[in-house]
């Protein structure tokens, strides 16, 4: 199938975003979006749906002449508005997320946008060899220290989005932040402090989440998606700079 590639309008509201290109079908693929900012990966700029993850797909929609429309729905509410249909399309997605909700349907993935890394992060100025207090995200399951907080090692403190769980770390309240590095930086930088006083420690243990495009019904769409990712990892790499993915001095390039 031919598509016209055509750059559109982007419009906006407080629910969706929509951004549209001349195509040879004339639907509007609805991709489901976590609702929240979780930059450099996704983040509510104002209404827009903006970050890492959208600018790939908008790309792709660009280059392909697809017409895409971004529904933010809070995290717990996006898998069953896929398995109901409310949905196309999932972002991001994960094959080992809501395993028993997915487990009567035939959901495809798509192949990696990008790999999550989440762990322990300290900030340097309160470097400590001994942590105790562990700041986190409310509803977070740091699985890999599941054994150590029933045995009571560590006490987790809870916050309800990033920026409250970094002002825990900036304020010394407790001795290491835990979840995705890159995150962290980009939420650094939108609050107006300096993204090099945190650092990741990859001596303590760590997960690794792949980021992929999810549907039940659209496999054709996931399959065009797939082959342009595989033809443009230099527009990959090149956005991962916009986005200033990094990362930190305890942790080796891969």
């Amino acid at each position: 199938m031919f598509f016209r590639i055509i750059l559109g309008v982007l419009c906006l509201n407080m629910f969706t975003s929509v951004v549209q290109y001349a195509c040879a079908e004339d639907r509007v693929y609805r991709i489901g979006v976590e609702a929240g900012n979780y930059g450099p990966y996704h983040f509510d700029d104002g209404g827009a749906y903006k970050g890492f993850l959208p600018d790939i797909v908008n790309r792709f929609a660009v280059d392909l002449g697809y017409q895409v429309e971004y529904v933010a729905l809070p995290v717990n509410r996006l898998n069953h508005a896929l398995v109901t249909g409310q949905i196309d399309i999932r972002m991001p997605d994960n094959p080992n997320w809501y395993v028993n909700e997915k487990s009567a349907h035939n959901v495809h993935y798509s192949k990696t946008i990008i790999s999550s890394r989440a762990g322990l992060n300290v900030f340097l100025e309160y470097k400590t060899a001994d942590i105790k207090t562990i700041g986190m995200i409310l509803g977070f399951n740091p699985i890999e220290y599941q054994e150590d907080l029933d045995g009571g090692h560590y006490d987790l403190i809870a916050a309800r989005d990033v920026e409250g769980v970094l002002r825990m770390g900036i304020l010394n309240r407790v001795d290491a932040v835990y979840g995705d590095y890159n995150v962290f930086q980009s939420t650094l930088r939108r609050m107006g402090e300096d993204p090099h006083q945190l650092i990741f420690k990859e001596n303590y243990p760590y997960s690794e989440h792949d980021y992929q495009l999810s549907t039940i019904t659209e496999k054709a769409f996931l399959n065009a998606f797939d082959a342009w990712l595989q033809q443009s990892q230099d527009v990959v790499t090149e956005l991962k700079r916009q986005h200033s993915f990094s990362v930190s001095e305890d942790v080796l390039p891969q």
